[in-house]
């Protein structure tokens, strides 16, 4: 699956979906460096919305890492 999924966000390297797709299913996959990466190239394309700052933070949800997570949520706050 991931395979796929990379090769969709190459082949459509400005759809929002296709990146956050392969985001996601970075993070499903426990790699979570890659899944960073990649969800700030989410962000970057959704000019920094909200909802692409909920996917970036995920990645952060992941880690497990408390302050991180409270961080991203802090971004979200601010931008709502």
């Amino acid at each position: 699956m991931l395979p796929a999924l990379r090769e969709a966000a190459k082949q459509a390297p400005n759809d929002v979906a296709a990146q956050t797709a392969l985001g996601r299913a970075l993070i499903e996959a426990g790699r979570l460096p890659e899944a960073d990466a990649q969800m700030a190239v989410v962000v970057r394309l959704s000019k920094g919305s909200v909802e692409s700052l909920y996917e970036a933070a995920r990645v952060k949800f992941a880690t497990g890492d408390n302050k991180k997570s409270r961080a991203a949520c802090n971004a979200l706050t601010k931008k709502d």
